[in-house]
């Protein structure tokens, strides 16, 4: 029998890998399109828009100091508008809200 020392340390074993897991993979679409078709298009590469980085040293940061423009949608952070990172943001997470209609180019993930 576990004791609940032992059975604490069993859970956080157990829910690590899924608290601290990030997309690894990260794939430009270059075509500037509205946030919806972006993640249509995305869609059509069996993915989604890339999820909302959990910290500053998330793999979509390296793929956005590598493309040309400074601001590429991902997934949405809350409803109302869409979230996009902006290469030139003022905060460290570099996340921005932007009307749904602008169009710009994509992160899939």
């Amino acid at each position: 029998m576990l004791s609940t020392t032992g059975l604490t340390i069993l859970l956080a074993l157990r829910l690590t890998p899924s608290a601290i897991a990030q997309t690894s993979t990260v794939r430009y679409m270059p075509t500037p399109v509205p946030w919806q078709e972006a993640l249509s298009r995305c869609q059509e590469w069996n993915m989604s828009l890339y999820p909302v980085p959990k910290s500053t040293d998330d793999p979509v940061y390296d793929a956005l100091n590598q493309h040309p423009l400074p601001t590429y949608w991902i997934s949405r952070r809350r409803g109302g508008s869409c979230t996009c990172l902006n290469r030139e943001g003022p905060d460290d997470d570099k996340l921005e809200e932007l009307p749904c209609g602008e169009e710009l180019p994509a992160f899939c993930g």
